[in-house]
């Protein structure tokens, strides 16, 4: 009896054992037997409603093709983002140069003119000097545009038109009114009431090149009289309203005095004044207009009169291979 017990009770423990060794199932268990599996969610069925949305969204052409202009677009923007960048690093870096070769070609002429008045230089030394100071300076005020239209400051919102006229821009706004506007800082400057809109200018984005023959092709009528050169180009230039800006780079004062009456094209009247003397070199430059004399003439500068008689064989020519 005591036996037959014993062997029940051994049997009972092994049974009890087995149980409490198995392992309970967690969240990320298989499923077995006993546990249900997730069940997915139904597929619309075919020719339903749900069933045409999901495979219009899936196979449409149209969205196939929009997808394709977006990631065509994110690529444009990002290469012109890069671009960008690349463009301002380098302005930045020129600019930097063209500031440090600026001061040092200052410096050679404070020397050049200290040693002129001691005679231990001639004249074409300090010539040469100042040439070299007009070219940094003017590169100095390219890159400085560049970078500011870069930056956006010549932008402005609501803008319909615009216009330089008298050496400011004007901007025709969208509510009707008129601002004007410094070219060279971006800020705007005191105007009067809103009247009409200044006619929309292509000379606001148009090279230099091109501004300045629209300008000598505009007739002109004018008068001077006993004016030295330089009046008589100054006179000339407001009278015709030019916004292009004019660099006098003379080492003395030219001894022709200027008498003119009459109307004329500007680069007619510029011939006018050049030939009384006949030294005067009127120049295209990337900034505007240089006023120099002939001993002056920086290589590969396009003189005006070139220009206006639109003589394009010696235009690039140097002056001194010209017959």
């Amino acid at each position: 009896m005591t036996l037959h017990r014993l062997t029940a009770l051994a049997a009972l423990l092994a049974a009890a054992g087995l149980v409490l060794a198995q392992p309970t199932p967690g969240k990320n268990a298989p499923p077995t037997k006993d546990t249900p599996a997730a069940k997915e969610p139904p597929k619309p069925t075919p020719g339903s409603l749900e069933d045409t949305l999901d495979k219009a969204l899936r196979n449409s052409a149209d969205i196939k093709a929009a997808e394709a202009k977006v990631r065509d677009a994110e690529a444009e923007l990002n290469r012109v983002r890069q671009q960008v960048l690349t463009k301002a690093t380098a302005l930045h870096v020129d600019l930097n140069l063209a500031k440090r070769m600026l001061g040092v070609a200052e410096e050679n002429l404070a020397i050049h003119k200290t040693a002129m008045e001691r005679g231990a230089v001639g004249r074409e030394g300090l010539l040469a000097a100042q040439a070299m100071v007009e070219k940094h300076r003017g590169e100095v005020e390219k890159l400085e545009t560049e970078l500011k239209s870069l930056r956006g400051e010549f932008a402005v919102r609501g803008v319909t038109s615009a216009a330089f006229l008298e050496g400011v821009l004007w901007t025709a706004m969208s509510d009707g009114s008129v601002r004007v506007w410094d070219p060279v800082s971006g800020r705007a400057l005191p105007s009067g009431p809103a009247a009409k809109a200044p006619p929309a200018a292509p000379a606001v984005k148009a090279s230099m090149m091109d501004r300045v023959k629209k300008l000598l092709d505009q007739e002109v009528t004018y008068e001077v009289d006993n004016a030295s050169v330089v009046e008589a180009l100054k006179g000339l230039l407001a009278e015709a309203k030019s916004d292009i800006p004019l660099r006098v780079l003379l080492l003395e004062e030219l001894g022709g005095l200027v008498t003119l009456k009459g109307k004329l094209t500007v680069g007619a009247w510029i011939e006018a004044i050049e030939d009384t003397e006949p030294n005067l070199r009127l120049l295209v430059r990337d900034y505007g207009l240089l006023l120099t004399t002939k001993d002056r003439h920086p290589d590969g500068a396009l003189r005006v009169q070139d220009v206006w008689r639109g003589n394009d064989a010696e235009l690039k020519k140097p002056e001194a291979s010209r017959p």
